[in-house]
């Protein structure tokens, strides 16, 4: 029962329900022990285009393929959780704003390689926003 709670049935990451209890928990470790803590809010470009033009079977498709590649590259202590449709959110430990910027310019730059499953000369996009925890920048503060 737990398994089904967490976890979005599609793509087999954790779900929104998830979410807010793993970011807290980050969020109070980052501050108890003055790590660097940034979340990326990820977003599937043109998404309901996907599902209007081809149907809800290729926006699934579209979901896991994308799901499956950006959990490939991560570190194990980072977590991607699905909040929503085509909303993600990837929590990043250990992360400051420099390299959460590089971590999102190469997630980019992967998904965009990825072929569209059913027009092979367009390829998926993302938009990614970043949010950083004061810790890090004070980091980056103190160290300049």
């Amino acid at each position: 029962m737990q398994l089904l709670a967490t976890r979005d049935e599609l793509t087999g990451i954790h779900n929104r329900r998830s979410i807010m209890l793993f970011a807290m928990k980050e969020w109070h470790s980052a501050i108890r022990f003055y790590r660097s803590f940034c979340s990326l809010a990820i977003d599937i470009d043109n998404f309901k285009q996907i599902n209007d033009n081809f149907g809800h079977v290729t926006g699934d498709a579209v979901l896991k393929l994308f799901a499956e590649s950006i959990n490939s590259g991560l570190r194990v202590t980072d977590s991607l959780r699905r909040i929503g449709g085509e909303e993600f959110l990837l929590i990043s430990t250990e992360t400051n704003l420099l390299k959460a910027h590089a971590l999102a310019e190469r997630l980019r730059s992967k998904i965009e390689m990825l072929q569209h499953p059913y027009q092979l000369d367009k390829s998926v996009t993302i938009s990614i926003g970043i949010s950083v925890s004061l810790n890090s920048i004070r980091k980056f503060l103190l160290k300049n």
